[in-house]
């Protein structure tokens, strides 16, 4: 059986002795990169009830922009978080792609 060892958080509890903990403002920064006009180079992504999908620009269901000149980059590895409504979520990003102004990323120091 696996050493475990009071993590110090209380909504956290036990955690592998083997574990660190670290803070995410040590890890992470808040970033925010426009597309601008290179917004045609980045795939659309959305976070959606259902996880992360991939979304064409063309798709026509819900609200949907005239240009995606103000969508956020997003880099492999950037942190992505939104509450919006009635969701919330975040997910680690495996895609170099673009996402709607309304989530906040934060980059990897």
């Amino acid at each position: 059986m696996r050493e475990m060892r009071d993590s110090g958080v209380a909504w956290i509890g036990e955690i592998p002795e083997e574990w660190s903990l670290i803070r995410f403002k040590d890890k992470y920064k808040n970033s925010k990169e426009i597309a601008g006009e290179k917004s045609i180079e980045y795939q659309r992504l959305a976070l959606t009830l259902n996880g992360v999908v991939q979304r064409p620009k063309n798709d026509s269901d819900g609200l949907q922009p005239k240009e995606f000149d103000t969508y956020q980059v997003l880099h492999e590895n950037d942190f992505v978080f939104t509450i919006y409504k009635y969701k919330s979520g975040w997910f680690i990003s495996i895609y170099r792609a673009s996402v709607t102004s309304i989530y906040q990323i934060s980059s990897q120091e």
